[in-house]
């Protein structure tokens, strides 16, 4: 961004997916004015601190559009208390699903997330636009149509069954803070949560099951052999 520019009234950005940072690894950032009002990305994931960064950049009634991977939606941890950040300071305006493979290089589903600073209204909108597209040879793309329809129900927040709905800030606060659209509307969160303690754990049950039956295998390899002396 350009720096001699700031603050911004409008910010648009598909910034990379979940990219390595330094985070906390410099010390610098728990006292830099984009991340110090709440906890900072994970190292693992930047998808946040380009939030806040932007954030920081908007103007005092400023708006960004923001393309992101959905995970940060629903992971927990660092992302969860951001997450907490963001809704509690009524920061979020609008969460769209889009269609899956509408990129070039990733065929995952990607999410939109609009953000306006002074806001009145409370609550999120939430639009599940994943069935909004055409084909493009062997991409999905947003016809003119589609994209009226989207821009249409956001601009007059129409709630429509299955599509669109406004939630409290409540309400999304005891559901922990998720945002994925799923958690709304539709009821199929395609969300996969992984605990990493218990996913080591399972891991290293694994690995000594494995040891264990290598053990017998290489037994029954020098059994076999003495028997045929």
């Amino acid at each position: 961004m350009h720096e001699n520019f700031k603050p911004f009234d409008i910010i648009v950005s598909n910034p990379p997916y979940s990219t390595k940072w330094e985070g906390k690894n410099n010390p610098l950032n728990a006292n830099d004015e984009r991340f110090s009002v709440t906890t900072l990305a994970p190292n693992s994931k930047a998808d946040m601190a380009f939030v806040m960064h932007m954030i920081n950049h908007l103007s005092s009634s400023g708006s960004a559009a923001i393309v992101e991977f959905p995970g940060v939606l629903y992971r927990c941890g660092a992302e969860k208390d951001i997450r907490e950040y963001l809704v509690k300071e009524n920061l979020i305006d609008t969460i769209v699903k889009l269609p899956n493979n509408l990129f070039f290089g990733t065929s995952i589903y990607t999410c939109i997330l609009l953000l306006r600073k002074n806001k009145n209204e409370q609550g999120i909108f939430f639009v599940d636009a994943s069935k909004e597209f055409i084909k493009n040879g062997k991409k999905n793309k947003l016809s003119k149509q589609n994209l009226e329809k989207i821009i249409e129900i956001i601009r007059y927040k129409k709630e429509i069954e299955d599509f669109s709905i406004l939630i409290d800030h409540e309400t999304i606060a005891n559901k922990n803070f998720k945002l994925s659209v799923n958690s709304y509307l539709n009821f199929n969160d395609e969300e996969e949560e992984i605990d990493i303690e218990e996913l080591n754990i399972k891991l290293n049950t694994s690995v000594k099951k494995i040891n264990i039956l290598r053990e017998k295998i290489n037994q029954i390899i020098i059994d076999l052999e003495g028997s045929d002396e």
